[in-house]
């Protein structure tokens, strides 16, 4: 018995010595950009002056253009919506896109709303992604 105890604290020491140094690794590359593994490096523009980034695939959620540090969803506000929920125009050839009717209702459920985006498409980056149009910090393989 007292064997197997000892057996189970070595390997329950193991495997924790084995987390906590796996969580101290920091990924360092030769080439990245920003030094932020997960960080893309966005064009000095704003939201209202870039272009809409073509879909990878039919049905796909639109790609956010732009930079989204400092963009905040909290429980009581979403910095998305302020150009999105209309749509809004920043001059010729660049206006937001405008949040779909999907959004105002529940596939699942079948509950509607006219005034506010449904609570499961609230969170904005649970389905479309920043991306840049800069050249990838590692070259893509053909």
């Amino acid at each position: 018995m007292a064997r197997s105890l000892t057996f189970a604290l070595l390997a329950l020491l193991l495997l924790v010595s084995i987390s906590v140094a796996q969580t101290e690794r920091v990924f360092q590359a030769k080439g990245l950009t920003t030094g932020k593994p997960g960080k893309n490096v966005y064009p000095d523009t704003s939201p209202g002056e870039t272009t809409v980034i073509e879909r990878s695939y039919a049905g796909a959620p639109p790609l956010i253009p732009h930079n989204v540090d400092g963009l905040a969803t909290t429980r009581t506000s979403n910095d998305c919506l302020g150009c999105h929920f209309e749509g809004t125009d920043f001059g010729v050839g660049h206006r937001s896109t405008k949040v779909p009717a999907s959004h105002f209702m529940n596939a699942y459920t079948g509950e509607k709303k006219s005034a506010t985006v449904i609570g499961i498409r609230y969170n904005c980056s649970q389905c479309h992604v920043p991306q840049s149009t800069e050249a990838p910090p590692v070259a893509q393989k053909k």
